[in-house]
């Protein structure tokens, strides 16, 4: 008996996660290696271009740097539905070559630093590089479990990232951490996780007293951030602060809008 020919008007299906995965891959392998050929940074577009596909609303990119003995983060969590929030730390490592080999990563201040700015409940780690000089991982975080069917799309996709840092590494070679040209003789400044919050939350034009209440601190405790942040970077008010911050890329480049309206 002839099968029924397919009805044109029934719903389509959606395509399988595999096939759902592979074109938003595809469309962040072209993005990032379009801006890498530019000559342009691409970790923190990484983080927000890949965030999405596992509907994550933070991610990070981390490269320890073993000779030099520091670790670079760039960092992105979605602020709301439209907007979201990246930034830069440098984290020393010192020692960390003298570890085993399997345990770095997980003996690592590069780890528990990013553990600490993305502040959520289930994050999933995906080794990109892993040789004798430099350890490079892509950290994802969300408030639900990564289960099964994640799990496997995480292992398909972290092959193609691992594929896609040889490259973007070849395309815009990144200095080690603290060996950035006109700061050779410079220390580098290194920012808290906690720090940037408020650095972030400080950009938005917010006082002390609604950061404290953005973040669950006391006022007290968040001035003492700030004071920390002046002193790191060698200011002495909010405004100079940030446009500091911004100048290192220790905070990814202004929203727009008004930004900063009010100073202490």
């Amino acid at each position: 008996m002839p099968e029924d020919p397919p009805d044109p008007f029934a719903p389509l299906l959606p395509p399988p996660p595999e096939t759902t995965l592979a074109v938003g891959l595809l469309e962040l392998v072209t993005l990032v290696l379009g801006t890498a050929a530019a000559g342009r940074e691409t970790r923190g577009l990484l983080c927000q271009a890949l965030a999405p596909l596992f509907d994550a609303p933070a991610a990070a990119h981390a490269l320890i740097d073993l000779p030099s003995q520091h670790a670079e983060l760039h960092l992105w969590r979605q602020a709301s539905a439209a907007t979201g929030a990246a930034a830069r730390l440098e984290v020393p490592e010192p020692g960390l070559a003298k570890v085993p080999e399997t345990a770095r990563w997980f003996a690592s201040a590069a780890r528990r630093s990013l553990h600490q700015w993305i502040d959520l409940p289930h994050l999933a780690e995906l080794p990109v590089t892993v040789d004798l000089g430099r350890l490079c991982y892509l950290v994802l975080g969300r408030r639900r479990p990564f289960d099964g069917d994640d799990e496997r799309l995480l292992a398909l996709a972290g092959r193609h990232l691992a594929a896609l840092e040889a490259v973007r590494w070849r395309l815009a070679p990144v200095e080690p951490a603290g060996h950035r040209d006109g700061e050779a003789d410079a220390p580098p400044i290194h920012l808290t996780g906690r720090e940037v919050e408020v650095l972030l939350l400080l950009r938005e034009g917010l006082l002390a007293r609604a950061i404290a209440g953005r973040l669950g601190l006391s006022e007290r405790t968040v001035h003492k951030h700030l004071s920390a942040v002046y002193t790191k970077l060698g200011v002495h008010d909010r405004l100079l602060a940030v446009r500091r911050a911004e100048d290192l890329g220790l905070v990814g480049p202004p929203p727009p809008g008004p930004g900063l309206r009010r100073s202490a």
